[in-house]
Order: C-alpha cells, then structure tokens, then sequence
C-alpha cells in the first residue's frame, strides 16, 4: 500500500505541473473546479473531468472487486488494468501533446480512472494507518501518536510512511516530468504494473505464514 501512495504522489505531482489537475487527490480537483468558475483565469473543465474520470474508475473497481476471485488475484488484476490506462494516457502525451483540445482531456480521463482505481484498491485491501486520503489523516495521527495521544508503535511508523511515502512520490514524479510528462506517466505504468505482481504474492493466501517461517 505505501508503494501506492509514493504512485499517487507521483501521479498528482506530474498531473499538477502539466495538466492544472490533480487525478488523485480529487477534493483538491472540486476546489479548483469551483475556483475556476467563479472567478479564476483557468477553465473549470479539467478539474470536472477529473473528478467525472475517478468516479468511473471507482465505480469500475467496485465492480471488479466483488467477483469471486481470490483477494490476491483481484488486486493485481485491477492494478494491471490501471498501469494498462496510465500507459495509454502516457502514449497520448507523447503522441499528441496535452497544451490543447481533446488530447488534453483524453489523457485526464485516463489518468483520472486509473487513480480511481488506485483508490478502491486501497479501500480494497484495507491497511490499517493507511487511508485513502493518505497524507491528511496521516500527518493528523502522526501528530496525534507524538503528542502521546496513539500508544502504538507500528501505526505511528505506518503513518510516517505514508507521509513520507507521499512526498517521495511527488519529488520522483515532478522530477521525471522536468524532461517530458509522459516520461512520468510511462514510469508510474511500469511502476503499478510491478506492484500488481508484488501483490498478487504477497496477498496470496499462506503467503504471510510462509514468510514468517
């Protein structure tokens, strides 16, 4: 799960500088949609087909969770369809451009329902100290566990990651989309894709018991 929360900083870090959108922190995508309608230069479409986006990958990922399938199965199969849908909104990029018209939205589509997608996985598999709005909560307990208001060791180090795992994330992301965003993109592809195959063994059923023998 933090090796999806470094993928989600890196994803709205490069979504951010090239597209004025986040795909996964959608609250933050409403905000600027709103702005933007009032009165802000920017254009309130892409922030609503950001959020339009991610509710279609929820929704998607809701449904393909509830197939009888083992956890471990399911898990990778939705984090391959989503590095599948990150890929292909790298390929527009590279192939048409995102300054203008549709290939601009195209790729927020994209992009938008492959985070949404990320997000059910995560409410999916449910860790503990991890939730879906990651570095909020998350910053909120780590100062909650220091405070000495949290006497659990292992959820205040969880909550650490996650914070550390966003800011990462986002470094990493800003930092491969300096050359070209798509470069970005195609990473965090690469990147979900290799953590749908960590998934699918280390969600296995026995998998635990076997690495703890």
């Amino acid at each position: 799960m933090l090796l999806l929360v470094l993928a989600t900083g890196a994803m709205d870090a490069a979504c951010l500088l090239h597209l004025g959108v986040f795909t996964a922190y959608i609250t933050a995508s409403l905000i600027l949609a709103g702005a933007n309608l009032v009165d802000s230069p920017g254009s309130p479409w892409p922030g609503l087909v950001a959020v339009a986006g991610f509710i279609v990958g929820a929704i998607a990922a809701g449904w393909l969770t509830r197939r009888e399938v083992g956890r471990h199965r399911l898990v990778e199969r939705v984090l391959l369809v989503e590095a599948a849908l990150i890929a292909a909104g790298a390929a527009v990029a590279a192939w048409q451009g995102i300054e203008t018209g549709w290939p601009k939205y195209v790729v927020i589509t994209l992009l938008a329902i492959a985070m949404g997608l990320q997000t059910d996985v995560i409410r999916f598999v449910h860790v503990p100290e991890i939730p879906i709005a990651a570095a909020t909560l998350a910053t909120v307990g780590v100062v909650v566990g220091l405070t000495g208001e949290h006497s659990e060791r292992t959820a205040l180090l969880r909550r650490v990651g996650v914070v550390a795992a966003i800011l990462f994330g986002a470094v990493l992301g800003a930092g491969l989309a300096r050359w070209e965003p798509w470069i970005a993109w195609a990473t965090i592809a690469l990147f979900v894709a290799g953590v749908a195959v960590l998934a699918r063994r280390w969600l296995a059923p026995g998998a635990s018991s076997a690495a703890d023998a």
